[in-house]
């Protein structure tokens, strides 16, 4: 995922940032800073929750300042956002059939709004990683 943050006095900051490579310790310290499993902190992100953006933007900058308080971390809701490519969507489809705790009726939201996000994505042209388009040939049945 990338994470793209540009505040209106400074300059664009962005991140690739990654949840499976997330030590444990960093991932605690989200889960109790979001007030959310770890697994519900993703879906959490891609639905666009604030607490939980504004808790992934502290994290990244706290790489450059080690003593940067969650409080002192405040934006304007256009300045960070999150782009995820299809592979990402689906993989965290797949994940939320095994993730434990999440009730059936928020699971079954979140599975049709990834299904929406992704087949959206699809739609604008965006393909899995290691897939290429294909361009239209004169003798393609699509006319």
């Amino acid at each position: 995922m990338k994470i793209i943050y540009t505040p209106a006095d400074g300059d664009e900051q962005t991140w690739d940032w990654d949840p499976k490579l997330v030590r444990a310790r960093d991932a605690e310290l989200i889960e109790g800073r979001a007030d959310a499993t770890w697994d519900e902190f993703q879906m959490q992100l891609l639905a666009g929750r604030m607490r939980a953006r504004r808790v992934l933007l502290w994290f990244l900058l706290r790489k450059d300042h080690p003593t940067l308080r969650l409080d002192d971390v405040d934006f304007a809701a256009g300045e960070m956002k999150a782009e995820h490519t299809v592979d990402e969507l689906v993989e965290l489809r797949e994940g939320l059939e095994d993730a434990p705790n999440i009730p059936d009726d928020r699971r079954e939201a979140a599975r049709d709004f990834l299904d929406q996000r992704i087949a959206k994505l699809r739609e604008d042209g965006e393909e899995p990683a290691g897939k290429a388009r294909s361009k239209p040939s004169a003798k393609s049945s699509a006319s």
